[in-house]
């Protein structure tokens, strides 16, 4: 990759006003709100390099949520259903 494209994306990463979520599979870095169609990001370390790369496709959890993510892109994003416990009867 060439040093040019580094720096924009580096600049880029430092400019957007990134949120970010914590999932199974690490962070996921966005700009604006997460919902349907936002872009989101991956960072990739490589050595003593911080890439910040389109996440790749996949489901990500977060604590409440599923992300599934194509084309570096959100697709859906659904709640987690609460797990329910059977109570041993009496």
């Amino acid at each position: 990759m060439k040093i040019t494209k580094k720096l924009k994306m580096a600049l880029r990463a430092l400019l957007m006003k990134a949120g970010e979520v914590e999932t199974d599979k690490g962070k996921l870095i966005y700009e604006g709100e997460l919902q349907v169609g936002t872009e989101v990001y991956t960072e990739k370390v490589e050595g003593e390099e911080i890439e910040v790369v389109p996440a790749p496709d996949g489901s990500y959890e977060t604590s409440d949520k599923v992300i599934e993510v194509e084309d570096g892109k959100v697709k859906s994003i659904e709640d987690k259903g609460e797990e329910e416990t059977e109570e041993p009867e009496p």
